[in-house]
């Protein structure tokens, strides 16, 4: 068997596509966990539905330059009669949300069942694959299995294969609150296998730090191929999911006030700022950077461009310096 040189591998390795830039990648899976009746469900449809939506914007308020595109839902927990509430209740296209035949879902530990979802792929011509759960959707194996790996593996081929994202929606353990009554969900709280976490590239978390907000926080804590995102808020009201601010982690309230007050003066004075120079700034005033990103959150923070951060009231037409 030959050798290539990294040269020519160079001619055919391209950088990473992405359905929701920095949240969700093609060719991957991406893991969407959080702890049972959290909103992860919820948080997964109105994802899906702004690729169904003609002029779809991601929670992060992203242009989604996909839709309007199809979806292939593969639900193994809720029962088609709940898929087909929360759709009506969220109001998106249940047209365009594709779901196999009656009596012809197939448990994804099947030896046919990637060749088969495969196959509903191409019918759909779905860019998106949302399975719910990993709990129920492996017949006769659950997430302790230790064949687990295994049996994703398949659907990371898969999504690799066709070119799709494909989200596997999982259950977190119990999650203990913290003081004031939040809670919040990192890697270690993953339910199983250690080898979960391994295959997906994209890991997204649903947790709640503030226990005197209501909003839910849908945040990145593994990547693979960029740095996370700023995490974004949620919160159901009358069975409708509205996208908004993240909540606040509660942190050292001298230190983030220190890091807001930087942040309002910097911009202010130097307007759009590469985020790199911010940190090297910031560094030299102590503040660390999981600090100046709370503050940024705090702060509603817009990026006029890639690596760019400034306050909401800025023109963007406004220098870099």
């Amino acid at each position: 068997m030959g050798l290539r040189d990294y040269g020519e591998l160079a001619e055919t390795v391209h950088g990473t596509r992405w359905l929701w830039y920095k949240w969700i990648p093609f060719g991957h899976l991406t893991l969407l966990m959080g702890p049972e009746g959290c909103g992860k469900t919820f948080a997964a449809l109105s994802i899906a539905g702004t690729l169904t939506d003609e002029f779809g914007l991601w929670p992060d308020k992203q242009d989604c330059s996909f839709s309007p595109r199809n979806v292939l839902w593969l639900d193994y927990e809720s029962g088609e009669a709940t898929v087909v509430e929360r759709l009506s209740n969220t109001e998106l296209d249940p047209t365009r949300f594709k779901a196999p035949a009656i009596g012809a879902a197939i448990p994804l530990s099947e030896e046919k069942a990637p060749s088969q979802i495969s196959q509903w792929i191409g019918q759909s011509e779905a860019p998106l694959v949302v399975i719910d759960s990993l709990r129920y959707a492996f017949d006769g194996a659950d997430e302790n299995d230790s064949r687990i790996a295994t049996l994703i593996k398949p659907y990371a081929e898969l999504a690799a294969s066709r070119r799709v994202a494909i989200i596997l929606i999982h259950h977190t353990r119990k999650v203990e609150r913290e003081d004031g009554g939040g809670w919040t969900v990192g890697r270690q709280d993953c339910r199983g296998s250690s080898t979960i976490m391994a295959l997906p590239r994209s890991v997204l978390a649903v947790d709640k730090p503030d226990g005197e907000d209501e909003r839910m926080r849908l945040h990145v804590v593994k990547s693979n191929l960029c740095s996370p995102p700023f995490p974004v808020g949620f919160q159901i009201v009358d069975q409708k999911l509205e996208w908004g601010r993240a909540p606040r982690v509660p942190g050292p309230a001298k230190q983030l006030t220190k890091a807001i007050a930087f942040l309002e003066e910097v911009l202010a004075e130097q307007g759009p700022t590469p985020i790199l120079d911010l940190l090297d700034q910031a560094n030299r005033e102590n503040i660390t950077r999981p600090t100046l990103y709370r503050a940024a959150a705090e702060l509603d923070i817009v990026k006029p461009a890639r690596g760019v951060w400034a306050i909401e009231s800025q023109s963007l037409s406004q220098a870099i310096r």
